[in-house]
C-alpha cells in the first residue's frame, strides 16, 4: 500500500521505481550536512562549474554569508524562501 504521501491521482503514471519508499533518506537538515562536511573535508572540492570550484569550508562560508544577509532582510526561522535559479554555485549556496 502507498503511503498517504504518494497517494496522489497522478502517481499512477509514475515508474514504480519513483514510488519506492525504501529509498535512503536524510536523518538531519541538509545545513548540519554541509556543516559536517565542510569540517571533516574542508579543502575537498564540493562543487565544480564549467573553471570554478568551492571546496567544503568556501560552500559553508557563502552559505552561512547568504544566511546572515537573509535574516538581515527579516526572514526568520521557519520561514520559507523559494528557490527558482538554474543550476549554478549560487543555487548550492542558496540551497
Amino acid at each position: 500500500m502507498l503511503e498517504t504521501q504518494f497517494a496522489r491521482p497522478w502517481t499512477k503514471f509514475y515508474p514504480e521505481f519513483v514510488l519506492d519508499n525504501s529509498l535512503r533518506t536524510w536523518d538531519r537538515p541538509l545545513f548540519e550536512m554541509l556543516e559536517k562536511s565542510a569540517a571533516d573535508y574542508p579543502n575537498r572540492k564540493a562543487v565544480q562549474y564549467h573553471k570554478t570550484s568551492l571546496t567544503y569550508q568556501e560552500l559553508h562560508k557563502k552559505a552561512c554569508q547568504f544566511a546572515a544577509s537573509l535574516q538581515r532582510l527579516g526572514f526568520e526561522s521557519g520561514m520559507r524562501v523559494a528557490l527558482m535559479m538554474p543550476n549554478l554555485p549560487q543555487t548550492f549556496i542558496a540551497f
